[in-house]
């Protein structure tokens, strides 16, 4: 739970609505359109077409293939993005991202 690494229910509540909204909870959930710019994957749609699974990428350490067989894994790859990059936007471009 997110209280076990520190989180309060506010930013809890609002994970569980985004993952509910992107994948309906659904940690295998994929969406490959590549006419939206989507190579999406798992609970949180982490966009490998962003760059974060790239060498030197907030998520470079992540097998995102390994998502749909891994819920755990998943969440942590969300929450490693979160704790980087908070609830803000990613970057237009470069597809970094910045804290609001």
């Amino acid at each position: 739970a997110g209280s076990e690494v520190g989180a309060s229910d506010t930013p809890v509540c609002r994970v569980l609505n985004i993952v509910s909204r992107e994948s309906n909870c659904n940690s295998s959930a994929y969406n490959g359109n590549a006419a939206t710019g989507d190579d999406s994957f798992g609970l949180c749609q982490l966009n490998a077409r962003a760059g974060f699974f790239r060498s030197g990428g907030i998520l470079s350490g992540f097998n995102r293939w390994a998502f749909a067989s891994d819920p755990a894994l998943n969440a942590r790859a969300c929450a490693a993005l979160y704790a980087r990059c908070g609830f803000g936007p990613w970057i237009k471009g470069d597809y970094g991202c910045r804290r609001p």
